[in-house]
């Protein structure tokens, strides 16, 4: 087994350390949507006021609702005018007379729109749904197929506690970030919860942050508060990890960028795996995590962006996330012989490879593989794909798959690999691994480094 594996009953776990601050002056990294305004600012669909505040518990009136969500579903130009009684050319007009034209919205009885009136969240509703294109079906009372409609996007915020409230800023930034950016991963509320009617298991489950199973594709939040969404696995082996910190974890955000908010993973000049901070009293440094979120696979990809800085010394090499399983559904857990490991790694060069707990009939290898890639050093995000196939049964059957992909081009493939040795145990979510070396002294980092992380996603199927 390469010497880049290490089981997590040795390990010891790290603490995040918020770093960042709100791009508005009054929406702090602790408000309930700050991610979310983040998001639509960055994304060009808001800009905030005059004076620089964003405002996030203010009520929306339904002529900024309307600018706002065209905003972020029509990339073209809008226009229109003369469209209701109370529209005419004002600087709302154009937004609205566009709605109006291609069925967004339809104004009240009395033939008006109303543009000053705040906006209830069924009327909301029904905006967003139509400038999203969400599937609608048609039901009684009018509102019910459009607050259905945003149910498979989890995107009713829990702040929404009944049909007619109004709608703040906060809350609009969080329904249009939830479905513009496909981030289904957030607890929310469905049509039977506000209409008061008796709730489904399924529902139940679905918003209980706690027993999040969701469905595929799956992006882990990249929130301020992410130590606590992505459902970490805590079981026996954790004991001792639960003690610990993630201080070398540190959430951060930066404007105008791809990826607005990341991970940056720090690795303290002498730090090296937990093997050699346990038994050599060395610098910690690093993360090994294990995160769930979604139904056990025997069929996984992971896709995640992955920053390394100029100057970034690889040493003796190092590990990056991966997949793993057998521990959550296993009776045995990882000290039995049920986990399967399927992490990234870089060498001495920073050629990019695959290590775990796998053999490989093929080329003959166990535990590891490398490709011909050198990682790049250049300051910019590259995408890594790491899809996974279980082998099946009989156990000897090495069947099983894996591909690798950089910034789209697969790098290393095979098809005769075995990873399990019993039906029962899948592939479970995200193994959160990244340190410098091995079980050596000498393969720690020379220097304080870091690298930055993003965008990790889970699919039951190919995500390159």
């Amino acid at each position: 087994m390469n010497p880049l594996i290490l089981l997590p009953s040795i390990l010891t776990l790290l603490c995040i350390a918020p770093f960042a601050h709100a791009s508005f002056p009054d929406v702090p990294n602790s408000h309930t949507n700050t991610e979310a305004i983040e998001y639509v600012q960055t994304q060009g669909i808001v800009s905030g006021y005059p004076d620089g505040t964003y405002k996030p518990e203010n009520p929306v009136n339904r002529a900024e609702f309307m600018k706002i969500v065209l905003g972020a579903t029509y990339d073209n130009d809008v226009s229109g005018s003369q469209c209701f009684p109370d529209v005419k050319d004002e600087w709302f007009a154009k937004y609205v007379c566009h709605g109006q034209a291609n069925g967004i919205v339809g104004g009240y009885p009395d033939g008006t729109f109303k543009p000053s009136q705040q906006i209830s969240f069924v009327e909301g509703a029904k905006i967003i749904a139509n400038a999203f294109s969400l599937p609608i079906t048609e039901d009684t009372p009018w509102f019910k197929p459009y607050v259905k409609a945003l149910e498979p996007g989890q995107a009713i915020p829990l702040s929404i506690n009944n049909f007619d409230k109004k709608l703040t800023r906060g809350e609009m930034a969080e329904i249009i970030y939830r479905l513009h950016s496909n981030i289904t991963s957030k607890a929310s509320q469905t049509y039977a919860q506000l209409a008061g009617e008796p709730e489904t298991e399924t529902q139940t489950q679905q918003d209980d942050p706690t027993n999040l199973k969701t469905s595929f594709p799956f992006t882990y939040p990249m929130s301020s508060k992410w130590d606590d969404e992505w459902q970490f696995v805590a079981s026996d082996i954790y004991t001792y990890a639960r003690e610990s910190s993630f201080k070398y974890a540190k959430w951060g955000k930066e404007l105008d960028s791809q990826h607005p908010t990341f991970l940056s993973i720090e690795y303290p000049k002498g730090s090296a795996s937990p093997f050699v901070t346990i038994n050599y009293n060395k610098p910690d440094g690093g993360i090994l995590k294990m995160a769930e979120g979604v139904e056990p696979q025997d069929r996984m990809s992971l896709k995640y962006y992955v920053r390394f800085p100029e100057g970034f010394d690889f040493a003796r090499g190092g590990t990056l996330p991966g997949l793993f399983g057998g521990v959550v559904d296993s009776q045995y857990g990882t000290d039995g012989n049920s986990f399967i490991d399927v992490h990234l790694a870089w060498n001495d060069r920073g050629i990019l490879g695959i290590n775990g707990i796998f053999d490989d009939e093929a080329i003959g290898t166990s535990g590891e593989y490398w490709s011909h890639t050198t990682i790049d050093t250049d300051g910019k995000w590259h995408e890594i794909v790491l899809d996974v196939t279980l082998n099946t049964f009989p156990s000897k059957r090495m069947n099983g798959l894996i591909d690798l992909y950089y910034d789209k081009t697969n790098i290393f493939t095979s098809n005769k690999v075995k990873y399990r040795t019993s039906e029962d145990n899948n592939l479970e979510g995200l193994y959160f691994i990244s340190y410098f070396g091995d079980a050596s002294v000498i393969s720690a980092t020379p220097k304080d480094q870091y690298i930055d992380f993003t965008g990790f996603t889970l699919n039951n199927g190919p995500l390159n």
